[in-house]
């Protein structure tokens, strides 16, 4: 295991701290947000990507958890998707294969920058990487069929933060809802 001296961590706060103002800049008409989790951790944050215009993911919200190392920007975040999403290159517990990450990390990338090419990924899969053989066949020979998918996702999606939304005094018989018969 490698330790990191304090010197790592304020290097990566400064960092965090810039990456934050950079992307603070931005908003959800931008197709990407962040911020930290709590102000007191500038290690943990978490995101909303818009699911981009022209595609099937449009109308969808996705939350992410960015979990940020003491050597950033040496060594890259780990992201995944906390919102379920059926893509070719994500896995179904929300981890995303994407190189940016892993081998073609490069420390002049921001949390903002990191977020814009998982949002252009959406767009674009990589389906010789896929994370989610399903998904990468279904985009490759059904590609309709994968369309489908991806719109009852977020219908079902949109559905139940509707429900949430509902207002109580809006059921005429609340009790028939918690107490079936």
């Amino acid at each position: 295991m490698i330790y990191s001296t304090n010197d790592d961590c304020n290097s990566a706060k400064k960092r965090l701290l810039k990456d934050l103002i950079q992307i603070q800049s931005l908003t959800i008409q931008d197709g990407v947000t962040a911020t930290p989790l709590n102000e007191s951790n500038l290690f943990e944050w978490q995101a909303i990507i818009t699911g981009p215009d022209d595609t099937p993911y449009e109308g969808g919200l996705y939350e992410l958890y960015i979990s940020i190392p003491c050597n950033y920007p040496v060594k890259p975040p780990k992201i995944r998707f906390k919102t379920e999403i059926f893509h070719p290159n994500i896995y179904k517990n929300g981890d995303i294969c994407i190189d940016i990450l892993q081998e073609q990390w490069s420390q002049v990338m921001s949390i903002e920058k990191i977020l814009i090419s998982i949002r252009s990924l959406l767009n674009e899969p990589n389906i010789n990487s896929p994370a989610n053989p399903e998904a990468a066949l279904l985009y490759k020979e059904h590609r309709n069929e994968f369309y489908r998918r991806i719109r009852n996702d977020i219908n079902k999606q949109i559905n139940e933060k509707l429900i949430l939304l509902t207002p109580l005094n809006s059921y005429e018989n609340l009790s028939s809802l918690l107490f079936e018969k």
